[in-house]
């Protein structure tokens, strides 16, 4: 099942006792006992809520989880689970941490003599370093709150294992919509769903999923003993937004911005994600189907003053192997300068064929389109994109926002998004002259692995 559709139909939406299609306020303390000695599923409020209960099935729907556990806070659900060690036990975690996280640390595990390390989250060698024999868990943010530093989660994941540790991992910054950490084999997620999961600023609210019974049955225990559930009000109004896209056309917005901004992120506080070992689980996706989502966002993405005058002063010329599949001779881009996963080029001129007397618009549109075209290929190379068959050019969009003077210097920001294995791919470019965006559009193309694959297919 999709995340979207696990949105709205990943838990049972349909109230037992009733029948109605959503889930009714349970404003109760009590439920009635027909008999006493009965195993009944809702006796307390504090040991279960009807209402609390279909947060606690959605979020576990959402992070691909068997047992979730609704707090009244994020602070209640850290605690409930930290408060898995006991005394004489030790905890590494990660330098990084929330600052509730390290107060709970600092305040009332190292009272009960539950030893604390701290390590560089961004060394994945650092973590097993730090075992000791009476280690007991891993406990991780990622990306961290605040600096958003970045913890690779596998790696932690399979070094916890190996241990025989409990692995945590607060997973408040990127939401269940984003990163899963269960499925790369984290024990338990927590979230702050006062933050991203709600947005509205209206509901403090923590949550827990795991899919270890015994865990979920333990975490249980002490909520239950410590009494930080999660009210049947702020549970209504999680039930809500779970039902919402968890926010998200912004969030999108940001992932791609992530993406395509690499090494820029750091500008902003969001420092190097696209270098760091743990993108692939961060799972950032570029969809590579989708150009016009990618268009929206990139003349968001500023070209860096460094890479601008680096290229002023570049007169070589890309090498004509990774612009042009036939005969061609001449090559309009510079060698290129990488920074994060965009490439920029400077554009030239001078084509051999087209130079006459009457050099017209329609000259220098042609001129535009070729500098942008082997941008596009020259990028689908560079970003390791095999095509040794024969790439063809499918669908194109172009936004001229300015006139594009020529005889000027003027530099193509290209940001390739294409299946490593082949098929479709497409180039979001923007064209930037005097600081300024003056052209944008994407380029699609589709790659086939030989000629008489690409003949066939014309064919038809």
């Amino acid at each position: 099942m999709e995340k979207d559709t696990k949105v709205l139909h990943g838990y049972e939406m349909k109230d037992k006792v009733t029948g109605a299609s959503s889930i009714p306020k349970y404003q109760v303390s009590t439920f009635h006992q027909e008999k006493i000695l009965a195993n009944q599923e809702f006796v307390y409020s504090r040991f279960g809520n009807p209402t609390i209960s279909s947060v606690e099935k959605a979020v576990a729907s959402l992070e691909d989880g068997r047992y979730g556990i609704a707090f009244s806070s994020g602070v209640a659900a850290i605690s409930s689970v930290l408060l898995l060690l006991s005394s004489g036990d030790h905890i590494i975690m990660c330098n990084d941490i929330y600052g509730g996280t390290y107060a709970i640390v600092k305040d009332i595990l190292e009272k009960f003599s539950i030893e604390v390390s701290f390590v560089d989250e961004e060394d994945s060698t650092a973590w097993e370093k730090e075992i000791r024999k009476n280690t007991k868990m891993i406990y991780i943010e990622t990306p961290s709150n605040p600096l958003l530093k970045i913890t690779d989660i596998k790696k932690v994941s399979e070094i916890a294992k190996q241990n025989n540790l409990i692995s945590i991992c607060d997973n408040t910054f990127m939401t269940p919509y984003f990163q899963n950490p269960l499925n790369l084999g984290i024990d338990v997620v927590i979230h702050s769903a006062t933050k991203f999961l709600n947005g509205h600023s209206d509901v403090v609210a923590g949550l827990v999923v795991t899919n270890n019974q015994q865990l979920q049955e333990r975490i249980k225990s002490q909520q239950i003993n410590l009494g930080g559930i999660l009210g049947v009000e702020e549970s209504v109004k999680d039930l809500d937004l779970s039902y919402s896209e968890i926010g998200f056309s912004s969030i999108r917005e940001l992932e791609l911005l992530m993406l395509m901004l690499g090494e820029n992120v750091s500008d902003v506080k969001i420092r190097g994600l696209e270098t760091s070992e743990s993108l692939a689980t961060h799972e950032y996706k570029w969809d590579y189907r989708n150009p016009l989502e990618a268009f929206n966002v990139a003349h968001k993405i500023p070209m860096p003053s460094f890479v601008s005058k680096q290229l002023l002063s570049e007169n070589r010329r890309i090498n004509k192997k990774l612009v042009h599949k036939e005969k061609q001779e001449n090559v309009l881009i510079s060698v290129p300068v990488n920074h994060g996963n965009v490439w920029y080029f400077k554009g030239f001129s001078e084509i051999a064929e087209l130079n006459s007397d009457h050099l017209s618009d329609h000259v220098d549109g042609i001129k535009l389109f070729e500098a942008f075209r082997q941008a596009t290929l020259a990028s689908f190379h560079l970003n390791g994109m095999n095509h040794e068959g024969v790439v063809a050019l499918t669908n194109f969009k172009i936004d001229y926002i300015d006139y594009v003077e020529l005889d000027q210097p003027y530099f193509i920001q290209a940001i390739p998004a294409c299946e490593p294995d082949g098929g479709a791919m497409y180039c979001v470019f923007n064209i930037i002259q005097n600081e300024k965006i003056v052209t944008s559009g994407f380029l699609g193309a589709y790659t086939f692995r030989s000629k008489e694959i690409y003949k066939e297919k014309r064919k038809k």
